[in-house]
C-alpha cells in the first residue's frame, strides 16, 4: 500500500473536512475531494425552510434557471407564506389599506400648519386695502 499525497494545498485543517480515501479499480488508494452539503433557503423572519425551492450551493444557484429559485409570490424566495400572511408588507394585509387614509390627513394637516400664516397676513392685508376703498 502506498502512501497518500494531497493534491490541493492551502486549507489548512478545513482539508481533514473535506476529503475521503477511495481505492480506485487499478489498486491506488486516491483521496476525493467532498463539496459541502447543499443548504435549504430559509425564512427571513422566521428561519423557517422554505418550500418549493432547490438546495444548491451559490455557484450552483447562480447556474439555476429562476424558477427553481424563487416561488411564483410576494416575497417569493425570501419569506415563507406564513410570515408575508402576517406581515404589514404583504397584501394580504387589512392594515396596508388604513395607511394612505391616514398619511394624507396627516399631509394635509402639515400643509394647513405651514399654509396658514401665510393666509392670516393676506387676510390683514386684505382688510386694509378694504379701509381705504370702502368709507
Amino acid at each position: 500500500m502506498g502512501r497518500l499525497s494531497l493534491k490541493m494545498e492551502g486549507f489548512g485543517a478545513l482539508m481533514d473536512d473535506c476529503r475521503i480515501s477511495v481505492r480506485t479499480p487499478g489498486g491506488k488508494l486516491v483521496y476525493q475531494y467532498l463539496k459541502k452539503p447543499k443548504k435549504i433557503p430559509r425564512c427571513g423572519q422566521c428561519k423557517d425552510k422554505l418550500r418549493g425551492i432547490q438546495p444548491a450551493r451559490p455557484m450552483e444557484r447562480s447556474r439555476m434557471c429562476k424558477r427553481k429559485k424563487t416561488v411564483k409570490r410576494v416575497y417569493g424566495g425570501v419569506l415563507c407564506h406564513k410570515c408575508v400572511k402576517e406581515s404589514s408588507n404583504g397584501t394580504h394585509s387589512a392594515h396596508r389599506r388604513k395607511v394612505p387614509v391616514e398619511r394624507l390627513l396627516y399631509s394635509l394637516v402639515l400643509a394647513l400648519l405651514l399654509v396658514l400664516p401665510h393666509l392670516l397676513l393676506y387676510l390683514q392685508a386684505f382688510r386694509c386695502l378694504l379701509r381705504f376703498v370702502a368709507p
